[in-house]
């Protein structure tokens, strides 16, 4: 019994060495500087020794709007220009102009698909497109597409009903 349960001790050690390797990969370019330098600290200049590699860990870079670049935000959208334009703008995630523009009391703007871009909608979903694919050529969310198309009455497909 005992020999089983190291047997499988030892598998479950290997499965979740492969698992954290997989879940935390090297940075090529990390995997490149290390190599280098295994390579000036070894007395022939090569190195076929292990290299001790540091997991690479991206981390979530943070901008912080100053009051200034707020007031700026602010001003620009109520100017008219969109949120994503102004997450590029100022480098941020079009989910934090949002936020900016509820926390200063800002009105979003509601810009519902014109009845061209709804004929175009209809006529791309039933060819077979995609939410995400005819509001990327469209210039809207996606989400905003299959709320169209289901207000004007277009069967949606199921999509987990396809092959993948």
């Amino acid at each position: 019994m005992t020999g089983i349960a190291e047997v499988q001790g030892s598998h479950t050690d290997t499965l979740v060495e492969v698992i954290r390797g997989l879940s935390n990969p090297v940075h090529p370019a990390q995997m490149l500087i290390l190599s280098w330098k295994a390579r000036e600290e070894s007395p022939t200049g090569s190195s076929n020794d292990k290299i001790p590699i540091r997991e690479y860990v991206l981390q979530q870079s943070h901008t912080r709007l100053d009051p200034k670049q707020i007031n700026d935000l602010v001003v620009a959208y109520q100017a008219g220009s969109t949120v994503k334009e102004l997450a590029a703008k100022f480098q941020i995630h079009h989910t934090t102009v949002s936020n900016v523009l509820e926390r200063h009391g800002v009105p979003r703007r509601y810009r519902p698909m014109t009845p061209e871009q709804i004929e175009d909608a209809i006529q791309a979903y039933q060819a077979g497109g995609s939410s995400k694919m005819i509001g990327g050529l469209l210039g809207v969310d996606a989400s905003t597409v299959w709320r169209t198309l289901r207000r004007e009455g277009v069967e949606i497909r199921n999509s987990r009903a396809r092959q993948r």
